[in-house]
């Protein structure tokens, strides 16, 4: 996705250049705000959000593929973040989680109940 920058180091002074960036982290922003209405009342969230955007897009501006080929380097990041940008690899991470999650929650259930049974035991004991 090529977005507006302002290049202070132009010669005779700052001129608007388009730099190419991936298309994640924007597209994932851009759901977020689509499909999450709590940064309506808390914009401090997309304040938080829009940082972390930036700091990624200087990052792969800075990189060092990214300077040798203008700055306008096309490709999806390496690691994690570029593979997040495949749909069918998000899909598959997000129901690991969400499965991970549900073990977690009966996990916590569970141990909440047997310290319940302990305690009460421990009260009826003790009467």
């Amino acid at each position: 996705m090529k977005l507006r920058e302002t290049n202070w180091d132009a010669p005779g002074g700052a001129s608007e250049v388009e730099v190419e960036y991936p298309d994640a982290p924007i597209i994932d922003l851009v759901n977020w705000l689509r499909k999450t209405s709590a940064w309506l009342e808390n914009p401090e969230l997309v304040e938080r959000r829009v940082r972390r955007l930036n700091g990624l897009l200087a990052d792969y501006r800075d990189s060092p593929g990214a300077a040798a080929s203008g700055g306008t380097a096309s490709a999806v990041p390496a690691g994690l973040l570029g593979r997040m940008a495949d749909p069918v690899f998000r899909t598959a991470v997000e129901a690991a989680l969400k499965e991970y999650r549900l073990i977690q929650a009966k996990i916590n259930r569970t141990a909440a109940l047997e310290r319940a049974r302990a305690a009460k035991k421990q009260k009826a004991v003790s009467v």
